[in-house]
Parts: structure tokens; sequence; C-alpha cells
């Protein structure tokens, strides 16, 4: 029996961080976007993302952090790769502020979220530090 393993988004930009390259999985959403800055295609983004995706470019180590726009807390991955980034995210929680209970229910799940990603992160980093210890890096 076949089990179909849902893919994580993910999308290419090039220097000029134009999408060179979409997913499966974020094709129908981005795939009519390809060959545009996503700076135009969602404005007031860039100030949020392109100081770290800068930072990962002069690291050329991958950068993860959460970031609210569009009503969305995701969490969200920059792979630098030669001239290109690659962009991997995961919706963490959507914030519902069509009423005040709405919008506390909705942080109240963004806030465990993100305890969740943060206790994965230690988890990685331990691991990591392991594998050091073990020889294994």
């Amino acid at each position: 029996m076949a089990v179909a393993v849902e893919q994580e988004p993910f999308l290419v930009l090039d220097d000029d961080y134009r999408i060179v390259e979409v997913g499966p999985a974020a094709e129908a959403g981005f795939g009519p976007l390809l060959g545009r800055c996503v700076w135009d295609c969602f404005p007031g983004s860039e100030s949020m993302y392109r100081p770290y995706y800068e930072r990962a470019r002069r690291s050329r180590q991958p950068i993860e952090l959460a970031q609210y726009y569009g009503g969305y807390l995701t969490r969200v991955k920059a792979v630098p790769t030669e001239s290109k980034i690659t962009v991997y995210w995961q919706t963490l929680c959507i914030l519902d502020t069509r009423s005040l209970d709405r919008l506390r229910t909705s942080l109240t799940e963004a806030i465990a979220a993100l305890d969740e990603w943060k206790a994965e992160l230690e988890r990685e980093r331990v691991r990591s530090s392991l594998r050091v210890i073990e020889g294994h890096a």
C-alpha cells in the first residue's frame, strides 16, 4: 500500500529575488508568479524577510525564522545555494481577527505552535551537538 507524503512547499529566488522555481506543493499559489520579484508580489514583505535572506547569503548558512504576514504565522527556512535561495515554509497558525474571542484563541494557538517549534529547534541543537561529540559531524 502506497502512502502519499505531503511535500513541504518551497520556492527558489535568484539574485534579484525573482521567483525562478516553485515546488509542487506551492504551485497553485506561486506558479503564476514565476519570473516576478517576490517583493513586488507581496507588498510590505521585503523589510520583514530580506534581512534574513541577505544574512543567509552572506553566511552561506541556512536560517530559520518565524514570521507573521497576511494573517499567517509561518515558519520559514531559507537555504542559500550558489546564487539562489531556496525558501521552505510551514504555516504554524492562521490568526482569526473577526472577533476578539477568535483572536484570543488564534493567539493561544500561535503561542503553542511557537513553543513546539522552539522545542524542536532545541532538540535539533542537542542532536547536532551529540553528533559533534561522537565525531560524526
